[in-house]
């Protein structure tokens, strides 16, 4: 039987046309017009707050990745950093099974790998999201607008007209531990639906997300177990015929708790809580005490409850992320009440998630629940978004199905029109809003389009010298720090940011980097020099010590000067050479005059606006020679701070901790060398008899030492409060390496006993 066009109308569409026509215009023609603006984006939007690897963190997230692939061995979980904070240890956001990190070593120029690594970040995310939303059994069309819906709020370049939390400019490894705990929600979904085969295979799937995830990133992953163990708690309760699909869902659980625990996971974490500086800031747990049991007090706290500020992402009715969450909370609520099976747990885990987040946020104000905020509310929220667009999608679904006409709101076409709204308001936003005001670099980039807006740093004289004079490479011989002191008192920075003459301090050091970086084209800090391969005595991260933040408080600093109360960076604010000669400090970079006997300039740099900056080589520095033989006893920290806060020549005199000992006869080492090499040093030296060497690295009990079979290991110990000590006789031919992994924490909490024993604080 013939069909015959209706007359007034087109011919109609036989139904695999229309069927292919829907996908295309439902998935992707929409998918590739978001695709097109988040590839303009990451190509055009400036690397500051909004671009790929942007500002300073993102600076930050990639020197690290490149750094361990770099210096780190293969997956070492406590890969050691030559170039920072006399030697530390890189954040372990491990690259090896993360291949947007890895991407990062491809033999690009940076902005190149750095496009790279966003494209992957964008795939895995895209691809886990849409099928963790598939598996809440939301359909094609819903999972798909949840997806870029998820992509248009929160991704580069949207995220910078959303106000959405900037950390996928800021620390991308959080799209890989997204896409980790998808999969992980995804295996535990199928766990309990799938015959004996399939349940051992996405059991095992489960058991390696998790892994997949700690591996990656070791601590910031501990931010996703909260809002994702709701979810899956959802799928732990036994509901009629799933009780036995439940019973394999908590075995699951079970494994992968019980395999981060054999691998030590709690301890590796509990360890580096307890060394680190910022791990020491809270309050005790109900610190308010009965306060907590009087209304006044709550209705003080709620009065105070900043619902729209915006670096907290809560439900605020002026931001787009707040309206948002209000959607996600009408959609949750619907869900809850008006499907069945998994949407309605689906539903009820959003509500839930929310209220509980928000009530956290609460609590935060007067840390009432103490080191358990260590996992503020912007983190908890991070870890809910991608939970939450199929519940906006769905609040969309309800109120047009309340709104439009029957027929209208079933119409095949409404997905298409959907993802096309989606796509076509971001394309607008893009040409309208965001576009119009990225720089444009001059000269053409591949392909012939406009160069990617990557700001590079300038290499000046100061910055050459530096690499020519201690530049490190894996192999090559340490040759001495770099410091940058911006306290001279007729210094640039002081007189910019009015720092009074009497005092130095982090916000100072904070604003230094816009201003040299305007002048010079380089801030002559941290990541700036550690691209070119400098080592310093700076360090930035959350992986500051305890020992060294302190160290640097109470010897490089006064009272009165403002330091970091983050206690993620160490710096120089008082210029003390003798002091920075022993911890291996060989040159320092002032934007003013510096002088003293024992350092001499050696490089001066002119900027713009009149502006110099002068390098200062210091005579003598220790590049582990330093060979004390007078030993100097301090029972606990106070005591070993004011005797190195004299004016006292730590060459040939050395400060140790504890009840004084009786001293062996010790003579000048000679011939000693320091070689960097992955993961640590190797150290030769030679001596006559029984000797010391001061080395300028920082004293862990996690450093091991390698060398020959049936050779006397020399002695290790703290020196001079944060340096590492060696005793050997005759001759010493080693390698020292960093040993703190998941499963060999021991030393970490040594240190930590170290801290309290004497009197760290």
């Amino acid at each position: 039987m013939k069909h015959h066009a209706l007359p007034g109308h087109g011919p109609s569409l036989h139904p695999a046309e229309a069927k292919l026509l829907r996908v295309w215009l439902t998935y992707v023609l929409p998918a590739l017009a978001v695709l097109y603006v988040v590839v303009a984006g990451l190509w055009l939007v400036p690397d500051g707050y909004l671009g790929m690897y942007g500002n300073y963190d993102g600076h930050w997230a990639s020197w690290n990745a490149r750094g361990i692939l770099e210096w780190g061995r293969f997956f070492d979980f406590s890969p050691f950093s030559p170039l920072s904070g006399t030697g530390s240890v890189f954040l372990p956001n491990l690259p090896w099974l993360n291949p947007a990190a890895l991407a990062l070593a491809i033999p690009a120029p940076l902005p190149l790998t750095h496009l790279a690594s966003m494209l992957v970040y964008l795939a895995e995310l895209a691809v886990s999201l849409y099928l963790l939303y598939r598996h809440l059994e939301f359909s094609r069309e819903q999972s798909f607008l949840a997806t870029i819906l998820y992509i248009c709020i929160f991704f580069i370049p949207f995220n910078g007209y959303t106000l959405s939390l900037f950390w996928y400019a800021l620390a991308p490894v959080n799209a890989h531990l997204i896409t980790a705990m998808n999969v992980a929600t995804i295996a535990l979904i199928r766990v309990g639906r799938e015959r004996l085969a399939f349940k051992l295979l996405f059991g095992l799937v489960f058991i390696a997300a998790i892994f997949v995830a700690f591996a990656s990133a070791p601590i910031s992953m501990i931010t996703y177990i909260p809002v994702f163990g709701v979810l899956w708690l959802a799928f732990l309760i036994p509901f009629q015929a799933e009780r036995s699909g439940v019973l394999w869902r908590w075995g699951v659980v079970a494994g992968a708790l019980s395999i981060l625990a054999l691998i030590g996971a709690p301890s590796y974490q509990t360890a580096t809580a307890l060394t680190s500086a910022r791990g020491d800031a809270a309050l005790p747990i109900f610190h308010q005490g009965w306060l907590l049991l009087s209304p006044d007090f709550w209705l003080e706290l709620a009065a105070s409850y900043p619902l729209c500020l915006n670096e907290i992402q809560l439900m605020c009715p002026s931001a787009i992320i707040g309206w948002f969450e209000i959607a996600s909370l009408v959609g949750g609520l619907c869900l809850a009440f008006a499907c069945p099976g998994t949407k309605r747990r689906y539903g009820v885990v959003i509500v839930l998630l929310l209220v509980s987040i928000h009530f956290y946020a609460l609590l935060s104000l007067q840390q009432v629940l103490g080191k358990l905020h260590v996992i503020s509310t912007p983190y908890l929220m991070w870890a809910f978004f991608p939970l939450a667009p199929p519940s906006a999608i769905a609040a969309a679904g309800f109120a047009g199905r309340l709104l439009l006409p029957r027929r209208a709101a079933m119409w095949p076409w409404m997905p298409s029109v959907a993802s096309w709204l989606i796509a076509l308001v971001a394309i607008v936003v893009w040409v309208e809003f965001i576009q119009p005001g990225q720089p444009r670099l001059p000269g053409r980039g591949v392909l012939g389009l406009p160069p990617i807006a990557h700001v590079p740093v300038n290499e000046g004289p100061i910055v050459n010298y530096l690499r020519q004079h201690i530049g490190l490479r894996p192999g090559s011989e340490f040759r001495g720090y770099a410091a940058t002191f911006l306290g001279a008192h007729d210094g640039l920075v002081r007189k910019a940011t009015n720092t009074p003459g009497e005092t130095m301090t982090w916000r100072a050091y904070v604003a230094a980097r816009e201003l040299l970086f305007d002048r010079f084209g380089n801030s002559f800090q941290t990541m700036d020099l550690w691209n070119s391969r400098i080592p310093t005595f700076e360090e930035y991260g959350q992986w500051t010590s305890k020992q060294m933040y302190l160290f640097t408080r109470d010897l490089l600093a006064e009272p009165e000067d403002g330091l970091d109360l983050l206690m993620s960076s160490t710096l120089v604010y008082r210029f003390r050479p003798l002091l920075l000669r022993a911890l291996g400090v060989r040159f320092v970079i002032a934007d003013g005059t510096l002088s003293d006997p024992i350092i001499k300039q050696v490089v001066t740099e002119a900027g713009k606006g009149g502006a110099t900056a002068n390098l200062y080589e210091i005579k003598d520095a220790n590049l582990g020679q330093f060979s004390p033989t007078h030993v100097m006893w301090a029972a606990d920290y106070n005591t070993a701070v004011k005797i190195l806060r004299e004016p006292i020549d730590l060459k040939d005199g050395v400060v140790l901790l504890g009840l004084p000992e009786r001293q062996p006869e010790l003579v000048s080492a000679s011939r000693s060398r320091l070689v960097a090499i992955s993961d640590g040093y190797h150290l030769t030296a030679s001596a006559p008899r029984l000797a010391m060497l001061v080395l300028p690295l920082q004293f862990s009990h996690c450093w091991q030492i390698e060398t020959a079979p049936n050779v006397e290991l020399p002695l290790i110990f703290r020196a001079n409060i944060v340096q590492t000590g060696i005793l050997f006789k005759d001759n010493v031919d080693v390698r020292l390496y960093l040993d703190f992994d998941p499963w060999k924490a021991s030393c970490r909490f040594e240190d930590a006993r170290d801290l309290e024993l004497f009197g760290f604080k």
